[in-house]
């Protein structure tokens, strides 16, 4: 078995050229909380879950009218919103 995580360059594999594919920017936070700590994964939403080095993963956006790689301003206040 196989398994292409190619992202946004999977438009260009040829073994799926046939596939209508859509593309999807996600934006996520990288978030500092000293005070919290928690073994759990939420996802109400929004997930977020903590790292083995302390920080927090919180997301994600799906942005279908961007396909960059820059963080988005809108997605950082969405996420923001809903935490």
């Amino acid at each position: 078995r196989i398994v292409f995580c190619e992202g946004i360059y999977g438009q260009q594999n040829p073994f799926f050229s046939f596939l209508p594919l859509q593309f999807v920017k996600g934006d996520i936070l990288t978030l500092d909380i000293p005070e919290l700590s928690m073994q759990i994964i939420v996802n109400q939403g929004v997930y977020l879950f903590q790292m083995p080095d302390g920080t927090f993963k919180a997301g994600a956006t799906y942005d279908m009218q961007h396909n960059d790689w820059q963080p988005g301003e809108s997605g950082r206040q969405e996420l923001v919103q809903k935490l």
